[in-house]
């Protein structure tokens, strides 16, 4: 079952990636597809270092610890193909760690970062990100 989970949120990257290139979110559209599908945001950002809080293509995140088990990162690029490239970057940067798990998410121009062990991962995350979709 923990490999179907993993498997299923890899595909979810594959899947949502620059789906529209003319839909432009913003950091307040993604929190909102948040709190719609029940996750609750801290009202303060997190600045605890990580490799899922650097900057990736010259853009910092947002980064929330969702409690102690769950945070998310969400970097907000101009564009569909600059989060592509913010991507490729965070993959050449880490291709040689071994990194915690955690799902990835780019949804026209927004890529999140959300990392959860198996016990802990919140479908909710991927209903959020998958619903950004329908956004015009």
């Amino acid at each position: 079952m923990k490999k179907i989970t993993v498997i299923v949120f890899i595909l979810s990257f594959v899947l949502m990636a620059c789906t529209d290139k003319k839909i432009r979110l913003t950091a307040d559209q993604v929190k909102a597809s948040l709190v719609e599908h029940g996750i609750v945001l801290p009202d303060k950002l997190s600045y605890k270092h990580s490799v899922f809080t650097e900057r990736y293509n010259q853009i910092l995140p947002e980064h929330y610890v969702i409690d102690e088990h769950q945070s998310i990162s969400i970097y907000v690029f101009p564009t569909c193909e600059a989060a592509q490239e913010g991507y490729e970057d965070f993959t050449k940067k880490t291709a040689t760690m071994k990194l915690v798990q955690h799902s990835t998410f780019q949804v026209a121009n927004v890529l999140i970062f959300y990392v959860a062990k198996d016990e802990y991962i919140d479908k909710r995350i991927k209903d959020a990100a998958e619903s950004l979709l329908a956004t015009k």
